[in-house]
């Protein structure tokens, strides 16, 4: 679960933390639908470079430091397309397409991974 506690809600209920270079290449490639939120969790603060190569769905994106305070957010983002973040983050949080707005999400907020 990752809760937004500056807006109280909730961004979505229910994610895995990947670690794994490998597995981050892959991401939600191949996918119908997205099941539960993909974070991906850096070592250092990186600059984003996605791409929604093979990707048949929208997504929303969101980028945090490493104390969850959120960065950039990216919502709708287009199947077969590229998004370069303008900040480097230390996590990288791929959600269902309408999370960010459900859950008011904009730069500044305070999430946290339950």
């Amino acid at each position: 679960m990752i809760k937004n506690r500056s807006k109280k809600t909730l961004l979505c209920e229910k994610h895995t933390i990947i670690e794994d270079i490998l597995v981050m290449s892959i991401g939600l490639m191949f996918q119908r639908q997205v099941s539960e939120a993909l974070v991906f969790r850096f070592r250092h603060p990186t600059r984003a470079c996605l791409h929604m190569m093979f990707v048949f769905m929208p997504i929303d994106i969101v980028l945090t430091d490493e104390q969850g305070t959120v960065l950039e957010v990216k919502e709708n983002f287009r199947p077969f397309t590229i998004y370069n973040s303008s900040m480097k983050c230390r996590n990288i949080i791929e959600a269902k397409a309408g999370a960010v707005k459900e859950s008011r999400t904009t730069p500044g907020d305070k999430l946290e991974f339950v």
